[in-house]
């Protein structure tokens, strides 16, 4: 079977293996497309060139949404 493009199907294997989860090789193949796609979306993340500002959040756990 060809491989789609993206991370080889051994090389996927070894990420799932460092992640601590044990999959058959049916689960493999039935999960690798979908990394492939969230991988090159992440990707593009890491590609924005963000300033401190950029990465500021604020959190207030007293926040009222009601008004």
């Amino acid at each position: 079977m060809a491989e789609s493009e993206g991370i080889s199907i051994g090389d996927f294997k070894v990420v799932v293996n460092r992640a601590g989860l044990s999959l058959t090789d049916e689960e493999l193949e039935s999960l690798k497309p979908m990394y492939d796609h969230y991988i090159r979306e992440t990707a593009s993340l890491h590609e924005l060139e963000l300033e401190a500002e950029d990465l500021a959040v604020a959190f207030s756990p007293n926040w009222d949404s009601r008004g």
